[in-house]
C-alpha cells in the first residue's frame, strides 16, 4: 500500500522559492492538491509539502494532465482540521464524473460524532440537518464545483476531518467509494470574494478545459494578476466550450495543448511540438499571454458558402480572445472528421480559415492553412499555423470537391504511423471505381522488400506485418495514378 512520503530537501527548498505560487494568485489556501509531470511514465499529486507518487498506468489524462486513476490507487487518508480553523470556508475541485447512473462520494466533511456534510457527483447531502441538494446536470465530461460555507463560529471542541473520495465514518446513505479522478483540489479557511473566486475558477477551468458561467450568458476569465482574458458579456454569443493556452506565473500554470472537455475530441489546439501531456517541460509564451477560444454553438453541419463556388462552410465558427502576442507562435490543430466519414470524404479538400471580421470568411478576406494529413482514420491536422496579429478573431473550416486526379492522396489511409517494430500496421484506401492495384514497399535505401496486385472494389483495406525500425515507403499505383506514402518504424 502507498503512503504520502516526505518531501526531500531538493523539493523542501523548491517549494521555499516556489511559495508566493497560489491558485488564482490568491493569498491564504491551506490545501491545494494538484498534478505534477516528472516524465510521461512517471507523476505525483503534489499536497502541500507532500507527493504522492503513481505512475502513467495509474493515471488519466484530463486535457492532457496525468491525473491520478483513484479506482487504481489508494485514497489519501482523511485530514484532520487545525483547531484554529476558521468556520467559514471556500472548496474548489475539479473532477471527472463516475459512469452514468451511478452515484458516488466525491468529498465529505464530520465534525465529532455529527453526521457528516457529503458532496458526491449527484447531490450535496447535509446528514446532519437532513438538507439535500440535487444536482440536474449528469453528463460526464470533466466538471468544477465551488463550494462555499459560512457557518457560526466554532465552540464544540470536537475534531473536524475532511476526506476524499470517501465517508469520514460510515453512514446510511446510497453512494460508493470515488473511482474516477479527482485532478485537483483548493481549500480556503475563508470565504472568498467574488474576485478572488472567479480568479481560482478561471485558472481551474483553463487547466481542465471547462466553462464557467452559463452557456450564452458566461463569467469573466480573470488572471492572477486580474486580467479580463475572456470578457464574458463581449464574447457572450461565443461563451460556449471555453478553452485555451497560455501562461500564469502566479498559478504556476503554463498550457501548451489543450481542448474543451465538453467537445475534447472534436478540436485540439497546441503550441508547435508541444509535449504530448501538459506539465513536462516549459512553453516559449511569456508570462501573462493567453489564448482563449469559445464557439457559437452553430451546428456541426456543411452547407453552401455564401460566396465562394465550390466550397462549402462549417456551421460552428470559434471566436479567440488574445492576451499578449501570438503573432509569432506557430501553433497546430486538429479536428475530428470522424463525424462526416463516408465514401466521399477523402475526395474533400480541407481548409481552416481566420478572419479579424465576425462571419466574414471569404477567401480574399480571411487567412488558409490546408490539412496537411488525415491520422487515426479520422483527424485532420493542420500545422504551421500563424494567426491574425489581432486581439480578436475568428475562424471555422470550409471544404470543397477534389478534382478526380487528385483524390488518390487523401483517398489512401496509413495507420498507426509511426509504428513500433512489434505492431502490425495498415492501409485503406477509397476509389470511386473498380481498378487494379499494385502495392510495393521499399526501404530507406529504395531496395524493394515486396510488391503485390489487388482487384479492388471502391474500397480496399490491408494489415501488414511489423516491421524492423526505420524508415519504409509504400508505394501505390491504380491506373495512372502514383502515390507514394513515408512509414517511420520505431
Amino acid at each position: 500500500m502507498r503512503y504520502l512520503s516526505a518531501l526531500c530537501f531538493l523539493f523542501a527548498s523548491f517549494n521555499l522559492v516556489a511559495q508566493d505560487i497560489t491558485p488564482g494568485g490568491v493569498d491564504g489556501v491551506w490545501q491545494w492538491w494538484h498534478p505534477s509531470s516528472i516524465n510521461s511514465e512517471s507523476h505525483e499529486w503534489v499536497l502541500n509539502n507532500e507527493r504522492l507518487p503513481y505512475s502513467g498506468t495509474e493515471s488519466r489524462l484530463l486535457n492532457y494532465w496525468p491525473s491520478p486513476n483513484w479506482q487504481q490507487l489508494p485514497l489519501p487518508a482523511p485530514l484532520q482540521l487545525p483547531d484554529n480553523f476558521s468556520s467559514s470556508s471556500t472548496l474548489f475541485v475539479v473532477y471527472q464524473p463516475p459512469a452514468l447512473g451511478r452515484e458516488e462520494v466525491l468529498w465529505s466533511w464530520q465534525q465529532g460524532d455529527h453526521p457528516p456534510l457529503v458532496s458526491t457527483n449527484k447531490r450535496m447531502a447535509d446528514l446532519k440537518e437532513r438538507r439535500y441538494l440535487n444536482f440536474l446536470d449528469d453528463r460526464l465530461f470533466t466538471r468544477l464545483q465551488t463550494y462555499q460555507q459560512v457557518i457560526a463560529p466554532n465552540t464544540e471542541a470536537d475534531a473536524q476531518l475532511f476526506a476524499f473520495g470517501q465517508l469520514t465514518t460510515p453512514v446510511s446513505i446510497p453512494a460508493q467509494q470515488w473511482s474516477g479522478s479527482i485532478a485537483e483540489f483548493v481549500f480556503f479557511p475563508r470565504t472568498l470574494e467574488k474576485e478572488e473566486q472567479q480568479r481560482v475558477e478561471s485558472y481551474l477551468a483553463l487547466k481542465y478545459g471547462t466553462t464557467i458561467g452559463f452557456a450564452g450568458i458566461g463569467t469573466d476569465y480573470l488572471s492572477s494578476t486580474k486580467q479580463v482574458t475572456w470578457d464574458a458579456q463581449q464574447n457572450k454569443d461565443y461563451h460556449y466550450r471555453v478553452f485555451g493556452l497560455g501562461k500564469d506565473s502566479g498559478s504556476g500554470w503554463e498550457q501548451s495543448r489543450t481542448a474543451s472537455a465538453e467537445a475534447n475530441e472534436l478540436l485540439e489546439i497546441s503550441l508547435k511540438e508541444s509535449p504530448a501531456q501538459n506539465g513536462l517541460r516549459g512553453t516559449s509564451l511569456p508570462d501573462q499571454h493567453f489564448f482563449l477560444l469559445g464557439d457559437n454553438n452553430g451546428l456541426l453541419e456543411w452547407d453552401n458558402h455564401p460566396d465562394e463556388a465550390d466550397w462549402e462552410i462549417l456551421g460552428r465558427e470559434w471566436k479567440a480572445q488574445v492576451t499578449g502576442s501570438f503573432a509569432t507562435q506557430s501553433m497546430e490543430l486538429q479536428l475530428d472528421l470522424g463525424r462526416w466519414l463516408g465514401p466521399q470524404t477523402d475526395a474533400y479538400e480541407y481548409r481552416l480559415i481566420a478572419s479579424t471580421a465576425e462571419h466574414d470568411f471569404s477567401l480574399a478576406e480571411g487567412m488558409t492553412f490546408p490539412m496537411e494529413s488525415l491520422t487515426k482514420g479520422r483527424f485532420g491536422q493542420f500545422v504551421e499555423i500563424t494567426w491574425p496579429d489581432n486581439d480578436q478573431f475568428y475562424f471555422t473550416f470550409i471544404r470543397r470537391p477534389k478534382l478526380e486526379s487528385s483524390t488518390l492522396q487523401q483517398a489512401l489511409r496509413l495507420y498507426p504511423n509511426p509504428v513500433s517494430s512489434d505492431r502490425s500496421w495498415q492501409w485503406q484506401l477509397r476509389m470511386e471505381h473498380n481498378t487494379l492495384l499494385t502495392v510495393s514497399l521499399t526501404n530507406a535505401k529504395g531496395q524493394m522488400l515486396w510488391e503485390r496486385q489487388y482487384p479492388a472494389d471502391n474500397y480496399f483495406a490491408a494489415e501488414e506485418a511489423p516491421l524492423p525500425a526505420g524508415t519504409y515507403s509504400l508505394n501505390l499505383r491504380a491506373g495512372t495514378h502514383t502515390f507514394t506514402q513515408k512509414i517511420v518504424v520505431q
